[in-house]
């Protein structure tokens, strides 16, 4: 079984191992209000299946986003909320 198929079947975000990039304790949530020209949509998507989510949840939320409707993710890939605005900022996503 390949890498990816073995992290879907235990529910962990495909590429990523638990050593790899475990999860902080303390969950840091961000509400994505808008984007910028040049917003990496697919960037956008697997930084919200990062935080756990499926992949046709991450395309719900990333379809919001393009609509300008804002919304609030736990994103626990992230040690602090300032880190996680700016990791948003470079892929062109409004957000606090």
């Amino acid at each position: 079984m390949s890498n990816a198929l073995k992290s879907t079947a235990r529910n962990e975000p495909a590429g990523r191992s638990q050593a790899g990039n475990p999860p902080h304790s303390d969950s840091v949530a961000v509400t994505l209000t808008g984007w910028l020209p040049g917003m990496e949509k697919v960037s956008l998507s697997l930084m919200i299946r990062d935080s756990g989510l499926g992949l046709k949840q991450a395309t719900e939320i990333t379809r919001k986003v393009l609509d300008n409707e804002a919304v609030t993710v736990t994103m626990p890939q992230f040690a602090s909320h300032e880190e996680a605005i700016a990791a948003l900022a470079r892929i062109g996503v409004q957000a606090h």
